[in-house]
């Protein structure tokens, strides 16, 4: 356990098959230490061997998560399996490759389960959670766990969705605006196209609706004045 023990993120294993080892011993020696604080606590030891343990627990932790990003970042790279080649029957890989094992049969050699390997992935996209989930436990004497940082990562996608749909919601909306205001730009263009349009108006209802068609124009042009000065108010803010 010296490895571990000494560990410093330089000097992590650099073949994906140690990287695992490391990470499948480093798993089950954290649960040791945590086992050991926990019973410490139970018999109440010296506050002196609860706090090496404590240590000896954090840095593990970081030793495991910063692996843990360093596999999620190698496994990126297996390219899965997508289709069978229909002139050799050999399994295709979705980098063109032939023949060659597919993701899901290389993780599990490793001896993780595919969920597995999507938490070291998720851990690998959000670097930053991970050292603040590191950070903070220093701060706060705590151990840092890839739990933490899973659910740090969970809720900035969440944020990141919701940012997403309403930004796809503003261009939407965004779009029907200018669509209504170029027809009515587009609508008439000439002092005679106006007095075509009025008259057309006159006479498909005989002068009756003039009235309700003014009040109308009355209302939109107030709506759009509204929203002209609205617009103007709130550009002058920003």
């Amino acid at each position: 356990m010296t490895e571990l023990a000494t560990y410093q993120q330089s000097r992590l294993p650099g073949t994906l098959e140690d990287l695992s080892r490391f990470v499948l011993v480093g798993r089950e020696k954290l649960t040791s230490v945590r086992a050991a604080i926990r019973a410490i606590d139970k018999v109440q030891l010296a506050q002196e061997v609860r706090d090496q343990k404590m240590e000896e627990a954090r840095m593990l932790s970081e030793a495991l998560l910063d692996a843990e990003v360093r596999l999620g970042e190698m496994t990126k790279q297996i390219p899965r399996a997508t289709k069978g080649n229909q002139y050799t029957g050999k399994m295709v890989t979705d980098s063109g490759v032939d023949n060659q094992p597919p993701k899901s049969q290389v993780v599990q050699h490793l001896g993780f389960t595919s969920k597995q390997v999507e938490r070291f992935e998720t851990l690998a996209a959000n670097k930053d959670l991970v050292e603040q989930v590191k950070q903070e436990a220093r701060e706060n004497d705590d151990i840092p766990t890839r739990t933490q940082v899973l659910n740090l990562a969970a809720f900035r996608k969440k944020q990141q969705e919701q940012e997403r749909q309403q930004i796809d919601a503003d261009a939407r909306r965004h779009k029907a605006f200018a669509t209504m205001i170029s027809g009515v730009l587009n609508f008439i263009v000439n002092d005679q196209e106006l007095e075509e349009l009025a008259d057309a108006l006159i006479r498909s209802c005989n002068g009756a609706l003039i009235k309700s068609d003014l009040a109308d124009l009355d209302r939109a042009i107030g709506l759009l004045t509204n929203i002209r000065n609205y617009l103007a108010e709130k550009g002058a803010n920003h």
